[in-house]
């Protein structure tokens, strides 16, 4: 069977074509396209390494970004279930006005609700001290996602799998 290019993946499993088809072959002696890809060594081929590229703060910020976007629920006074923010830039500049208008409500002793369309497009209409809450809900998430991408970025080196959960706060 012709070995026509083999390569070591990150996992230590190796990707090879042989024979035309391209398989993923366990790194184990026993194994039967393993011992092919011994032989065709020992003829002289190399099994090139693995060459991912190391993980880089941007990366990290990517990630960051695309948790703050897709946003957290948030757990306000008086209201029965989690009220799920999203983050993007204008979802950010939406509440920030709301709260603007919020505090002007308390400042003038104003109680009548605000009305806010959460990320699922249902409408809650909040006490202003209710809007104060749910954005400092959603700031504090901000805040938590920010510090565990500054803690990723100042690994040595920056962790491969920074996507996983266990890095980042729950949303």
């Amino acid at each position: 069977m012709p070995v026509e290019s083999a390569k070591y993946l990150q996992d230590g499993s190796i990707n090879a074509v042989i024979d035309g088809r391209v398989l993923t072959v366990p790194d184990h002696p026993t194994n039967r396209h393993r011992q092919i890809l011994s032989e065709w060594e020992a003829d002289g081929g190399i099994i090139a390494p693995n060459t991912a590229q190391a993980t880089t703060g941007n990366d990290v910020n990517a990630e960051r970004s695309r948790r703050i976007e897709s946003g957290c629920s948030v757990s306000v006074t008086g209201v029965v279930d989690p009220i799920p923010l999203q983050g993007r830039p204008q979802d950010q500049t939406n509440l920030l006005g709301l709260v603007t208008g919020a505090q002007l409500h308390i400042a003038s002793g104003d109680t009548t609700t605000i009305t806010f369309r959460d990320a699922d497009n249902v409408d809650h209409d909040l006490t202003p001290s209710q809007v104060l809450e749910l954005w400092q809900g959603g700031a504090t998430f901000i805040s938590a996602v920010m510090q565990a991408s500054w803690d990723l970025k100042a690994a040595t080196p920056i962790p491969s799998d920074y996507t996983d959960d266990a890095y980042w706060p729950v949303p």
